[in-house]
């Protein structure tokens, strides 16, 4: 989904192009924000997800710095304070 909704926008932290691959694991990543691994309950939420260059997001460590700023030059300030403050845990079942 989150590749498909961003396509053409460019990479969240670099604004490189993004490019749709038929590839295996496509030409760009589903970047998180705020990582898996310390906001699960983020996990599935499209708020906390973008399309973002490999280069980005597998050898740049997410470029979290960079990714906030994508996130508010294309949502605002006040979605990304909601997405940094979320701490409720959802339950899937």
């Amino acid at each position: 989904y989150v590749r498909l909704r961003d396509r053409g926008l460019g990479c969240i932290s670099c604004g490189s192009f993004l490019v749709l691959e038929n590839a295996i694991g496509g030409g760009y990543d589903c970047g998180h924000f705020r990582s898996v691994g310390s906001a699960p309950h983020l996990r599935f939420d499209p708020r906390n997800a973008a399309g973002q260059c490999k280069q980005c997001n597998r050898y740049g460590a997410g470029m979290v710095v960079e990714y906030r700023k994508g996130l508010i030059d294309r949502h605002g300030v006040e979605f990304v304070e909601l997405l940094e403050s979320d701490q409720s845990p959802k339950h899937y079942t």
